[in-house]
């Protein structure tokens, strides 16, 4: 007999192991207690079945709550983030899209792509590529990456496209997310590196990027040719080319200049890897970031060593006399300002010397113009070894000479010299007369 029954029993006067039986006294009071046990019973059902009704409401209001509140959580992450996202299913169908303020970038509205099949949104090689990316990423459970070009309202925009596959049934079909990101910045900026990178390398221009520490981070194909310097050689250490063309005190004008106004363009005399001088302009800028602080600079270096030779040439040309290579009269009236500015400045006096060849003509009209100008040439070089280095002489016209002397004490030393001068000329001249 159980021990609970037992006790009751043992409540009403009754004893179990009694061989007597119950008087009525004993059965009716066995007969109430029962009947108080049955109502306490339907009692005890009614408030465990009420309660776990109440519980049960509860638990499911708990569960609508919570689910709400991830769903939301959830759709505010996805909506906050730059990128669209969509969950589709295992046959490609679209379920749910994440685009908040993003349907510009949506290639149809989203009312139009919610339990619709790619091929019906699509162009047909775009949608097989990306039933084909959905497929390979639900086999390898594993990210799959694409890149692709579409013409949404925003216009013709670049996006790459991640499918993840989930743990999420849909229907009993597993599914994907996809992460759809607009990459048409970069895309555009991929370009814009690659023409710049051709330009970089296309140019004749030598092109050098220094780091704010002035020390060289990349130069291109005709830094090399310009001055002899490998791309090795040169990434990583200062820029020699500089420093071998100009002095510190001048680099450390030619700096200051940029750092101060940003820029610097100028000619400077530099030596190439072999040794070799050469003419080279420079073009010096600062790069700035968006805080205005400097943190590179680009040089673009042209050798014009051809052309300065050429200006050399013609400024040559330009100045002298091309028979007897003496300065014209141009030249000789700015050499002639100069002298007397000197002589002015340190107090001394100096010497103008005019000279002609009488009866000239008369050798040109009976010898020929050619023994004319032999004649003209031995006078250029007879001055020459006269004169002293720093006296200037001069051819102003056809047969018209002038000599100028400085640094002289007295007017005697110019006589002196007039009398040099007339013995050079008084030994003859040997003419060529053919």
């Amino acid at each position: 007999m159980h021990r609970l029954l037992r006790r009751q029993l043992k409540k009403i006067g009754l004893n179990p192991a009694s061989e007597s039986p119950p008087t009525l006294d004993q059965w009716r009071k066995l007969l109430q207690h029962i009947n108080r046990a049955y109502g306490q019973s339907d009692q005890d059902r009614y408030t465990l079945e009420r309660s776990l009704t109440i519980s049960s409401d509860e638990m499911h209001e708990l569960y609508k709550r919570l689910k709400d509140s991830t769903e939301a959580r959830w759709g505010t992450i996805a909506n906050a983030l730059p990128d669209l996202l969509f969950l589709q299913d295992a046959q490609g169908i679209y379920h749910e899209i994440f685009s908040e303020a993003r349907d510009d970038k949506l290639f149809r509205p989203e009312n139009e792509i919610i339990n619709k099949h790619p091929k019906e949104i699509f162009p047909p090689k775009i949608a097989d590529t990306f039933m084909a990316l959905l497929q390979k990423a639900l086999d390898t459970q594993e990210v799959q990456i694409i890149e692709y070009e579409l013409d949404v309202p925003a216009g013709r925009r670049w996006f790459e496209a991640r499918m993840t596959p989930t743990k999420l049934q849909l229907d009993g079909e597993k599914s994907v997310i996809t992460l759809a990101r607009d990459i048409t910045d970069r895309k555009q900026a991929e370009v814009r590196r690659r023409l710049a990178s051709t330009v970089f390398e296309a140019v004749t221009e030598g092109m050098v990027i220094l780091d704010r520490g002035h020390q060289v981070s990349f130069v291109n194909s005709a830094f090399t040719y310009i001055t002899g310097h490998s791309e090795a050689e040169a990434v990583g250490q200062e820029p020699r080319f500089l420093q071998s063309g100009a002095s510190e005190e001048k680099l450390r004008i030619i700096w200051s200049i940029v750092d101060a106004k940003g820029s610097w363009r100028g000619e400077l005399q530099s030596r190439r890897a072999n040794g070799q001088i050469y003419h080279l302009w420079l073009s010096i800028n600062a790069v700035k970031d968006s805080s205005e602080r400097i943190t590179h600079y680009a040089l673009v270096l042209s050798d014009f060593s051809e052309l300065k030779r050429s200006q050399d040439e013609l400024e040559y040309i330009a100045n002298h006399d091309p028979l007897t290579h003496l300065p014209n009269r141009a030249l000789f009236h700015q050499q002639l300002e100069q002298a007397i500015h000197r002589s002015k400045r340190i107090n001394r006096k100096g010497a103008l010397f005019f000279l002609d060849l009488d009866r000239f003509k008369n050798i040109n009209d009976t010898l020929g113009h050619h023994v004319g100008d032999d004649l003209l040439f031995q006078v250029a070089e007879r001055l020459r070894q006269t004169a002293r280095e720093e006296d200037m002489i001069a051819r102003i016209g056809g047969d018209e000479f002038t000599l100028v002397i400085e640094n002289l004490h007295r007017a005697e030393d110019a006589a002196r010299v007039a009398k040099n001068l007339l013995k050079t000329f008084s030994a003859p001249f040997p003419l060529k007369r053919v």
